[in-house]
Protein backbone atom coordinates (compact mmCIF):
# COMPACT_ATOMS: atom_id res chain seq x y z
CA UNK A 1 0.00 0.00 0.00
CA UNK A 2 1.65 3.68 -1.25
CA UNK A 3 1.35 6.33 1.24
CA UNK A 4 -1.09 8.19 -0.39
CA UNK A 5 -3.19 5.30 -0.26
CA UNK A 6 -2.77 4.65 3.98
CA UNK A 7 -2.80 8.09 3.92
CA UNK A 8 -6.49 8.31 2.41
CA UNK A 9 -8.08 5.43 4.04
CA UNK A 10 -7.04 7.39 7.81
CA UNK A 11 -8.45 10.68 6.65
CA UNK A 12 -11.80 8.54 5.31
CA UNK A 13 -12.17 6.38 8.40
CA UNK A 14 -11.68 9.57 10.49
CA UNK A 15 -15.85 10.08 11.60
CA UNK A 16 -16.15 12.01 14.26
CA UNK A 17 -18.79 11.32 16.40
CA UNK A 18 -22.40 12.17 14.75
CA UNK A 19 -24.68 14.60 16.86
CA UNK A 20 -28.39 13.13 18.09
CA UNK A 21 -30.55 14.95 15.38
CA UNK A 22 -28.27 13.76 12.60
CA UNK A 23 -27.54 9.87 14.32
CA UNK A 24 -31.54 9.94 15.04
CA UNK A 25 -32.61 10.94 11.27
CA UNK A 26 -30.29 8.36 10.09
CA UNK A 27 -32.15 5.95 12.08
CA UNK A 28 -35.09 6.70 10.78
CA UNK A 29 -33.73 6.94 6.91
CA UNK A 30 -32.45 3.65 7.53
CA UNK A 31 -36.07 1.98 8.59
CA UNK A 32 -37.79 4.01 6.01
CA UNK A 33 -35.87 2.91 2.99
CA UNK A 34 -35.55 -1.10 4.08
CA UNK A 35 -33.03 -3.59 3.67
CA UNK A 36 -31.69 -2.28 0.37
CA UNK A 37 -29.71 -0.32 1.85
CA UNK A 38 -25.88 -0.27 1.89
CA UNK A 39 -24.89 2.84 3.58
CA UNK A 40 -25.77 6.26 4.19
CA UNK A 41 -23.39 9.28 4.56
CA UNK A 42 -24.04 12.70 6.13
CA UNK A 43 -23.22 15.70 3.77
CA UNK A 44 -23.41 19.22 3.38
CA UNK A 45 -23.34 22.54 5.82
CA UNK A 46 -24.48 20.50 8.80
CA UNK A 47 -21.14 18.52 9.09
CA UNK A 48 -19.73 21.70 10.08
CA UNK A 49 -23.02 24.63 11.00
CA UNK A 50 -22.46 27.96 10.18
CA UNK A 51 -22.49 29.95 13.17
CA UNK A 52 -23.87 33.18 11.78
CA UNK A 53 -27.38 31.71 10.85
CA UNK A 54 -29.67 28.89 11.83
CA UNK A 55 -28.59 25.31 10.89
CA UNK A 56 -30.24 23.77 7.32
CA UNK A 57 -31.89 20.81 7.41
CA UNK A 58 -29.84 17.17 6.77
CA UNK A 59 -28.56 15.96 3.94
CA UNK A 60 -27.72 12.69 2.74
CA UNK A 61 -26.38 10.61 0.72
CA UNK A 62 -28.38 6.75 0.88
CA UNK A 63 -26.53 4.19 -1.31
CA UNK A 64 -28.53 0.87 -1.72
CA UNK A 65 -28.21 -2.35 -3.81
CA UNK A 66 -30.98 -1.62 -6.14
CA UNK A 67 -34.10 0.19 -6.47
CA UNK A 68 -35.90 -2.75 -6.35
CA UNK A 69 -35.79 -3.25 -2.83
CA UNK A 70 -37.19 0.17 -1.97
CA UNK A 71 -40.46 0.56 -0.33
CA UNK A 72 -41.81 3.06 -2.69
CA UNK A 73 -44.56 3.02 -5.73
CA UNK A 74 -43.47 1.79 -8.73
CA UNK A 75 -43.04 4.79 -10.47
CA UNK A 76 -40.68 6.31 -8.37
CA UNK A 77 -38.42 3.38 -8.52
CA UNK A 78 -38.50 3.96 -12.55
CA UNK A 79 -37.48 7.67 -11.81
CA UNK A 80 -34.61 6.43 -9.55
CA UNK A 81 -33.45 4.63 -13.06
CA UNK A 82 -33.49 8.24 -14.74
CA UNK A 83 -30.38 10.91 -14.25
CA UNK A 84 -29.32 9.78 -10.74
CA UNK A 85 -29.18 10.26 -7.51
CA UNK A 86 -33.10 11.30 -7.26
CA UNK A 87 -33.69 13.48 -4.12
CA UNK A 88 -36.43 13.21 -1.67
CA UNK A 89 -38.05 14.51 1.61
CA UNK A 90 -38.63 13.18 4.64
CA UNK A 91 -39.70 14.74 7.98
CA UNK A 92 -39.91 13.29 11.19
CA UNK A 93 -41.31 14.69 14.30
CA UNK A 94 -39.31 15.02 17.59
CA UNK A 95 -40.33 14.13 21.17
CA UNK A 96 -40.46 18.02 22.04
CA UNK A 97 -42.91 19.03 19.61
CA UNK A 98 -40.63 20.39 16.80
CA UNK A 99 -39.69 18.39 13.53
CA UNK A 100 -36.12 16.51 12.48
CA UNK A 101 -36.27 17.70 8.23
CA UNK A 102 -33.61 16.27 5.69
CA UNK A 103 -33.18 15.78 1.80
CA UNK A 104 -31.59 12.69 1.01
CA UNK A 105 -30.14 11.33 -2.56
CA UNK A 106 -30.74 7.90 -3.40
CA UNK A 107 -28.46 5.90 -5.56
CA UNK A 108 -27.75 2.43 -6.60
CA UNK A 109 -24.21 0.98 -6.21
CA UNK A 110 -24.16 0.42 -10.33
CA UNK A 111 -25.19 3.67 -10.78
CA UNK A 112 -22.92 5.51 -8.38
CA UNK A 113 -20.11 3.23 -10.08
CA UNK A 114 -20.64 4.72 -12.86
CA UNK A 115 -21.13 8.44 -11.51
CA UNK A 116 -17.04 7.97 -10.45
CA UNK A 117 -16.29 6.19 -13.31
CA UNK A 118 -13.33 8.03 -15.57
CA UNK A 119 -16.04 8.48 -17.90
CA UNK A 120 -17.91 10.06 -15.40
CA UNK A 121 -21.37 12.42 -16.76
CA UNK A 122 -21.25 14.97 -14.08
CA UNK A 123 -19.84 15.99 -10.83
CA UNK A 124 -23.01 15.72 -8.74
CA UNK A 125 -21.82 12.78 -6.41
CA UNK A 126 -18.34 12.80 -7.09
CA UNK A 127 -18.17 16.53 -6.14
CA UNK A 128 -20.17 15.71 -2.67
CA UNK A 129 -18.55 12.63 -1.60
CA UNK A 130 -15.20 14.06 -2.34
CA UNK A 131 -15.84 16.46 0.54
CA UNK A 132 -15.66 16.01 4.08
CA UNK A 133 -18.87 13.56 4.94
CA UNK A 134 -19.51 11.55 7.86
CA UNK A 135 -20.67 7.80 7.98
CA UNK A 136 -24.29 7.60 9.79
CA UNK A 137 -24.90 3.79 8.72
CA UNK A 138 -23.22 0.80 7.53
CA UNK A 139 -24.89 -2.41 6.91
CA UNK A 140 -22.09 -4.91 7.60
CA UNK A 141 -17.93 -4.82 7.22
CA UNK A 142 -18.31 -5.37 3.42
CA UNK A 143 -20.24 -2.32 2.78
CA UNK A 144 -17.96 -0.22 5.10
CA UNK A 145 -15.03 -1.51 2.62
CA UNK A 146 -17.45 -0.92 -0.72
CA UNK A 147 -18.12 2.75 0.96
CA UNK A 148 -14.17 3.77 2.01
CA UNK A 149 -13.26 3.00 -1.87
CA UNK A 150 -15.95 4.95 -3.35
CA UNK A 151 -14.69 7.81 -1.31
CA UNK A 152 -11.49 7.43 -2.12
CA UNK A 153 -12.47 7.53 -5.54
CA UNK A 154 -14.57 10.10 -5.51
CA UNK A 155 -11.26 12.14 -3.86
CA UNK A 156 -9.31 10.98 -6.72
CA UNK A 157 -11.59 12.30 -8.99
CA UNK A 158 -11.80 15.81 -8.15
CA UNK A 159 -8.14 15.85 -7.20
CA UNK A 160 -7.35 14.85 -11.28
CA UNK A 161 -9.89 17.50 -12.15
CA UNK A 162 -8.70 20.18 -9.60
CA UNK A 163 -5.11 19.89 -11.61
CA UNK A 164 -7.10 20.48 -14.97
CA UNK A 165 -8.14 24.05 -13.75
CA UNK A 166 -4.96 25.00 -12.38
CA UNK A 167 -1.63 27.11 -13.59
CA UNK A 168 1.74 25.38 -14.08
CA UNK A 169 2.41 26.36 -10.69
CA UNK A 170 0.45 26.11 -7.28
CA UNK A 171 -0.13 26.67 -3.99
CA UNK A 172 -2.11 24.14 -1.21
CA UNK A 173 -4.46 27.35 -0.98
CA UNK A 174 -5.07 27.29 -4.80
CA UNK A 175 -5.22 23.71 -5.26
CA UNK A 176 -7.95 23.65 -2.12
CA UNK A 177 -10.05 26.66 -4.24
CA UNK A 178 -10.10 24.47 -7.09
CA UNK A 179 -11.44 20.86 -5.35
CA UNK A 180 -13.39 22.27 -3.54
CA UNK A 181 -14.92 24.70 -6.05
CA UNK A 182 -15.08 21.93 -8.77
CA UNK A 183 -18.76 21.23 -8.05
CA UNK A 184 -19.91 24.59 -7.60
CA UNK A 185 -18.76 24.85 -11.26
CA UNK A 186 -20.92 22.11 -12.39
CA UNK A 187 -23.91 22.68 -10.78
CA UNK A 188 -25.98 25.38 -10.69
CA UNK A 189 -27.52 26.31 -7.08
CA UNK A 190 -27.70 29.54 -4.78
CA UNK A 191 -24.46 29.58 -3.31
CA UNK A 192 -22.82 32.39 -1.19
CA UNK A 193 -19.80 34.17 -2.60
CA UNK A 194 -16.49 32.36 -1.59
CA UNK A 195 -18.55 29.20 -0.39
CA UNK A 196 -15.12 26.59 -1.22
CA UNK A 197 -12.65 29.12 0.83
CA UNK A 198 -15.47 28.92 4.05
CA UNK A 199 -15.61 24.81 3.42
CA UNK A 200 -11.82 25.08 3.56
CA UNK A 201 -11.64 27.27 6.71
CA UNK A 202 -14.32 25.58 8.54
CA UNK A 203 -11.84 22.12 8.45
CA UNK A 204 -8.76 22.89 7.71
CA UNK A 205 -6.62 20.89 9.78
CA UNK A 206 -8.65 18.07 7.86
CA UNK A 207 -8.31 19.63 4.11
CA UNK A 208 -4.55 20.16 4.63
CA UNK A 209 -3.92 16.33 5.62
CA UNK A 210 -6.49 14.97 2.78
CA UNK A 211 -5.12 17.61 0.10
CA UNK A 212 -1.07 16.88 1.26
CA UNK A 213 -1.68 13.41 0.65
CA UNK A 214 -3.53 13.47 -2.35
CA UNK A 215 -0.66 15.79 -3.95
CA UNK A 216 1.77 13.49 -2.08
CA UNK A 217 2.67 12.21 -5.68
CA UNK A 218 3.01 15.70 -7.83
CA UNK A 219 6.16 17.35 -8.34
CA UNK A 220 6.96 19.94 -5.51
CA UNK A 221 8.88 23.47 -6.56
CA UNK A 222 10.04 27.24 -4.44
CA UNK A 223 6.02 28.22 -4.74
CA UNK A 224 4.14 24.58 -3.72
CA UNK A 225 3.99 22.38 -6.96
CA UNK A 226 3.93 22.13 -10.56
CA UNK A 227 0.86 22.01 -12.64
CA UNK A 228 0.05 21.24 -16.22
CA UNK A 229 2.02 23.01 -18.70
CA UNK A 230 -0.42 25.65 -20.26
CA UNK A 231 1.00 25.05 -23.53
CA UNK A 232 1.38 21.29 -23.55
CA UNK A 233 -1.51 19.46 -25.73
CA UNK A 234 -1.74 16.95 -23.26
CA UNK A 235 -2.63 19.78 -20.95
CA UNK A 236 -4.64 21.21 -23.42
CA UNK A 237 -6.92 18.37 -24.07
CA UNK A 238 -7.45 17.43 -20.45
CA UNK A 239 -8.55 20.94 -19.71
CA UNK A 240 -10.85 20.96 -22.78
CA UNK A 241 -12.02 17.91 -21.49
CA UNK A 242 -12.90 19.28 -17.97
CA UNK A 243 -14.57 22.12 -19.37
CA UNK A 244 -17.14 19.81 -21.35
CA UNK A 245 -17.52 17.81 -18.36
CA UNK A 246 -18.77 21.09 -16.24
CA UNK A 247 -21.02 21.87 -19.35
CA UNK A 248 -22.54 18.65 -19.41
CA UNK A 249 -23.00 18.41 -15.50
CA UNK A 250 -24.58 21.54 -15.18
CA UNK A 251 -27.11 20.49 -18.21
CA UNK A 252 -27.64 16.88 -16.55
CA UNK A 253 -28.45 19.09 -13.07
CA UNK A 254 -31.16 21.69 -14.77
CA UNK A 255 -32.79 18.16 -15.95
CA UNK A 256 -33.08 16.96 -12.55
CA UNK A 257 -35.48 20.07 -11.51
CA UNK A 258 -38.57 18.18 -12.89
CA UNK A 259 -37.67 15.20 -10.95
CA UNK A 260 -37.24 17.13 -7.57
CA UNK A 261 -40.60 18.45 -8.57
CA UNK A 262 -42.79 14.87 -8.57
CA UNK A 263 -40.30 13.39 -5.76
CA UNK A 264 -40.57 16.58 -3.06
CA UNK A 265 -43.85 18.42 -2.89
CA UNK A 266 -42.34 20.96 -1.22
CA UNK A 267 -39.31 21.53 -3.45
CA UNK A 268 -39.60 25.25 -4.84
CA UNK A 269 -40.57 25.84 -1.06
CA UNK A 270 -37.25 24.15 0.24
CA UNK A 271 -35.76 25.88 -2.74
CA UNK A 272 -36.72 29.47 -1.88
CA UNK A 273 -35.34 28.50 1.95
CA UNK A 274 -31.86 27.48 0.89
CA UNK A 275 -31.98 30.73 -1.50
CA UNK A 276 -32.70 32.88 1.11
CA UNK A 277 -29.57 31.13 3.20
CA UNK A 278 -27.09 31.41 0.61
CA UNK A 279 -27.68 34.20 -1.06
CA UNK A 280 -29.95 36.40 0.99
CA UNK A 281 -32.76 36.52 -1.14
CA UNK A 282 -36.05 35.06 -0.41
CA UNK A 283 -39.19 34.90 -2.36
CA UNK A 284 -42.34 32.99 -1.57
CA UNK A 285 -44.77 31.35 -3.88
CA UNK A 286 -48.81 32.39 -4.32
CA UNK A 287 -51.30 30.26 -5.68
CA UNK A 288 -50.57 31.16 -9.40
CA UNK A 289 -47.29 30.61 -8.80
CA UNK A 290 -47.66 27.56 -7.35
CA UNK A 291 -49.78 26.37 -10.19
CA UNK A 292 -47.73 27.12 -12.97
CA UNK A 293 -43.90 26.51 -11.25
CA UNK A 294 -41.68 26.34 -14.35
CA UNK A 295 -42.95 29.63 -15.21
CA UNK A 296 -41.88 30.96 -11.66
CA UNK A 297 -38.76 29.14 -11.91
CA UNK A 298 -37.64 30.21 -15.11
CA UNK A 299 -37.99 33.55 -13.66
CA UNK A 300 -35.96 33.09 -10.50
CA UNK A 301 -33.31 31.64 -12.30
CA UNK A 302 -32.81 34.60 -14.65
CA UNK A 303 -33.22 36.83 -11.70
CA UNK A 304 -30.55 35.08 -9.49
CA UNK A 305 -27.90 34.50 -12.50
CA UNK A 306 -28.09 38.42 -13.10
CA UNK A 307 -27.42 39.16 -9.85
CA UNK A 308 -24.47 36.58 -9.78
CA UNK A 309 -26.15 34.48 -7.29
CA UNK A 310 -27.06 31.62 -8.93
CA UNK A 311 -23.60 29.96 -9.60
Amino acid sequence: MSLESAALDFLIAFDEPPDDESQRMAAHLAEHCGEAVLAILLYGSRIHPPRDRAPSMLDFIVLVDDYDGLPTSRFRKRLCRILPPTVFYLEVPTPAGSSLRCKYNIVSATDLDAALAESMRDVYLAGRMSKRTRTMYVRDAAAAQQLANWRKTAAARLHGLALTLLTEEFRLEEYAAAYLGASYLGELRPAEPGKPRKLYEADQTYYDALFTALLSGERRTPRGYAGLVASDAAAIALRKRAVRLMRRSRRRGILRWPKHIATIDQWLTLLGEKTARSTGESFELNPTQRKRPWLFLIRQFLRLRKSGKLR
